[in-house]
């Protein structure tokens, strides 16, 4: 295979840190935006309200066009120097501790609601990362979003070990197989909802494929100083949301709407919102929606399934929505206390140098 390179080529490209703080902050508000779109996805589903939000499935495509991207920029270069084992272990670590906390949180609610599946065997599976693909239903019965985050170790393995290896006629190429494949299934199966349940669950890598290698390859536009910004800021992160709400609206069958949004349209306003920077004032509240993504991602579904035994009124969801949100914003507030603590923990019991 042809070792790509990683040279900037192409026209030059503002490198200070406040353009590119403000590049990556626009990904971060776009990811944040997408976990909120989720949550009320999965708000419309375990309490029948937010009907506009049905399709709203689609933002997870955006998290794997998300993750190919900035992986890409951020770790690639590092990836060569260190090698797949130490790339694994930042992802790993990175990962595990959200996943072990939306396990715990999903544990907590079966027991509340007296669910008849063994809990302690089902989050030894969920924290080891494990899908149950040997029965219907979840792969992961305690926190179903986890699927997702199998599939993007699943693909981050694929990155280390050969889609950072691929020229760049190659990596298209490899994106086109995998877009050729989810369009198939997309309008074999109705819509772009495989991955959580073990019906069909290997059609997400599919999915994941095309989204995720997509990614890195514009990337590597992007990291060559190919694009400009062509909208507002505002308007680029407005674009993603307004079409995945529009798409119930518009008077097509759900595997049109799901195709051609997850293949035709994304990527492109993917595009927009990369090349976009926004205002200045703007982008500490594009890193806050950064931070709290993850979390939220990873502790809402468990915490409304947990509401659901009180009820599925508009007020209870609109608790259970409340609650996942600070939930997520509490741990997003601890975690940099914890971090300065262990920090302070390890400077206080390292011996001293000797005099």
């Amino acid at each position: 295979m042809e070792q790509r390179t990683h040279s900037v080529a192409g026209p030059a490209r503002d490198s200070s840190p406040a353009a590119a703080m403000g590049r990556l902050s626009l990904l971060d508000g776009l990811r944040g935006i997408a976990a909120i779109g989720v949550l009320l996805y999965h708000m419309r589903n375990v309490f029948g309200v937010a009907e506009i939000f049905s399709r709203s499935y689609l933002f997870v495509d955006v998290f794997f066009v998300l993750s190919g991207f900035v992986l890409t920029l951020a770790a690639e270069r590092k990836m060569e120097e260190r090698g797949a084992v130490w790339f694994m272990e930042v992802r790993v670590k990175r990962l595990w501790p959200m996943i072990a906390l939306g396990s715990v949180v999903g544990a907590l609610g079966a027991v509340t609601l007296g669910e008849a599946d063994p809990v302690p065997a089902l989050l030894v599976l969920a924290l080891a990362g494990i899908p149950i693909l040997w029965r219907e239903g979840s792969l992961f019965p305690l926190n179903g979003p986890q699927w997702s985050l199998f599939w993007e170790i699943v693909a981050n393995v694929a990155h280390v070990l050969v889609l950072r290896r691929l020229s760049d006629r190659t990596l298209l190429f490899v994106a086109a197989f995998f877009g050729v494949a989810f369009e198939a299934a997309i309008w074999k199966y109705g819509s772009d909802t495989f991955g959580p349940n073990q019906q069909l669950w290997w059609l997400a890598g599919a999915r994941v494929g095309w989204s995720y290698t997509i990614g890195i390859w514009m990337a590597l536009r992007y990291q060559r100083g190919f694009g400009k910004q062509l909208v507002p800021w505002w308007f680029a992160l407005a674009l993603p949301v307004a079409l995945i709400v529009a798409v119930p609206l518009l008077p097509w069958h759900a595997a049109v709407g799901d195709a051609l949004v997850a293949i035709v349209l994304l990527p492109p306003l993917f595009w927009l919102v990369a090349t976009a920077t926004p205002a200045q004032a703007a982008v500490p509240w594009l890193d806050r929606l950064g931070a709290l993504s993850f979390p939220l991602y990873a502790v809402h579904l468990p915490i409304m399934v947990a509401f659901l035994a009180y009820g599925s009124s508009v007020a209870i969801a609109a608790i259970a929505t409340v609650t996942s949100l600070s939930v997520a914003a509490l741990v997003t507030w601890a975690a940099p206390l914890a971090k300065d603590l262990r920090r302070r923990l390890v400077q206080q019991t390292a011996p001293a140098p000797l005099a």
